[in-house]
């Protein structure tokens, strides 16, 4: 019998294990471009430790200076030398009105090797700490060596003063410098920004041979070893000096360290000052003008996070009386009252907390809401915004609100504001705060 031809043609069935394949792949190719193609979440580990605060100024000295004037025409001839101490009504310097003792002094100075090792010491610490950016060392090194012949015409002066009778007599009792700066009148309240500039300022030293004329100035007189030191501040310094004025300065020359104050002040010019005033030392500094100091601030210990990890965060602020915990879970809640006869338990999330509040997250709370505990009721109504970081230990990011103890440019020193969860160290947090919110998966 001969076969019958079908016209039936065979349906191929869905290979539905083959779509569930090609969906699996799809999906992971989508995921592992989204996770290549986002910005990854970078992590930090917490440390304790503090910061080294490197608070370096450059100062004014300010001193009580009288300046010596010359009364007549005359050449000087001195019987206090440079730095000497010279008592009230005391011959300073005697006055030669025809100059017949400058015929008679040597032509020649020699130096002696007290001179010889003073050069010596200048030449080798300007060569060992020149700046090329600092140019106005170069001025300071002048004023250095001119010192130095200053003293000795003076030394030679002094040889041949006895042969005078009219004299210049000190006005009170301190200590002789013959060199001015005009800024020996200079104070608290007359100091501004432009004084600082040392291109501008210039030291003059008094030539002893020759002719000084009526109303010249001779030198200065330092009556007094109290002294100031003014510096340049930031809003951020003020603030910080104002709230803990008990400073310890460096003072690199002698390598001392001195407990002192620091008085903040705005100046005529509208800018920022702090005034340091100092008992001890002034004698060390007495040829000078400027000074570099160190201020070393009170080392603070903390949990060390970079800046950038800290962010604000808005939260209610709850008085602790009206805040109950539930010791069974371990956790905090506060009461609501919605009308005179209802009310409902809530539990809250405890940011952080001081000696008086908790700060709690404003999720699920509105200004108003009213709360009641142990007969007292307390309306919501201040909110603030702290600052903290988010913890990621959990795998998601968690708000810690923390107290900032210290801060420079990079990193705050800070403690945690919640005893109970708050920030320890070894957490993990992330290191830019700004990209991320609270609640975001991390892994």
């Amino acid at each position: 019998m001969a076969k019958k031809n079908s016209n039936i043609v065979p349906v191929r069935r869905f290979n539905f294990i083959s779509i569930i394949f090609l969906v699996i792949v799809v999906y992971l190719l989508a995921t592992g471009i989204r996770y290549f193609l986002k910005e990854k979440v970078k992590i930090y580990e917490v440390t304790s430790g503090s910061l080294i605060s490197d608070n370096q100024f450059d100062g004014i000295i300010l001193r009580e200076e009288t300046l010596l004037k010359m009364d007549k025409s005359a050449y000087i001839k001195c019987y206090i030398q440079n730095g000497e101490v010279v008592g009230l009504n005391k011959p300073i310097f005697a006055l030669d009105t025809t100059g017949s003792t400058v015929k008679d002094q040597s032509t020649g100075s020699t130096l002696s090797d007290e001179n010889l090792k003073t050069l010596k010491q200048y030449m080798t610490s300007y060569k060992m700490n020149y700046d090329h950016n600092q140019f106005d060392e170069v001025y300071s090194f002048k004023n250095q060596l001119q010192a130095v012949a200053n003293g000795i015409e003076i030394q030679d002066a002094s040889n041949s003063s006895n042969q005078l009778t009219d004299t210049y007599k000190s006005p009170s009792a301190g200590i002789v410098y013959y060199m001015y700066d005009n800024y020996e009148n200079l104070a608290q309240n007359t100091v501004t920004a432009d004084h600082f500039k040392k291109k501008d300022y210039e030291v003059t030293y008094t030539k002893v041979n020759e002719s000084l004329k009526e109303s010249d100035y001779v030198g200065k007189l330092i009556t007094s070893q109290n002294w100031k030191i003014i510096i340049q501040l930031t809003k951020e310094q003020v603030d910080a000096y104002t709230e803990n004025p008990k400073i310890l300065i460096y003072l690199k020359e002698i390598d001392k360290q001195i407990s002192t104050t620091i008085e903040t002040f705005k100046g005529i010019d509208g800018e920022l000052y702090g005034m340091i005033s100092l008992q001890d030392y002034m004698d060390n500094y007495a040829k000078n003008r400027f000074i570099n100091i160190k201020i070393m601030s009170d080392t603070k210990r903390g949990l060390k996070v970079p800046f950038s990890a800290v962010t604000t965060h808005e939260a209610y602020v709850i008085p602790r009386k009206m805040v109950a915990k539930d010791e069974e879970k371990n956790t905090y809640y506060v009461t609501v009252q919605e009308s005179s006869e209802e009310s409902y338990k809530k539990e809250i999330e405890i940011l952080g907390e001081d000696n008086d509040n908790y700060y709690i997250d404003v999720e699920g709370f509105d200004i108003g809401n009213t709360l009641i505990n142990d007969g007292t009721t307390y309306a919501i109504k201040e909110k603030e915004n702290v600052k903290g970081v988010y913890n990621i230990n959990k795998g998601y990011t968690v708000f810690c609100v923390v107290d900032v103890l210290d801060s420079n440019s990079d990193y705050y020193i800070v403690q945690a504001k919640n005893k109970n969860t708050g920030l320890k160290e070894y957490d993990r947090i992330v290191l830019n705060a700004v990209s991320v919110d609270e609640n975001k998966l991390i892994y």
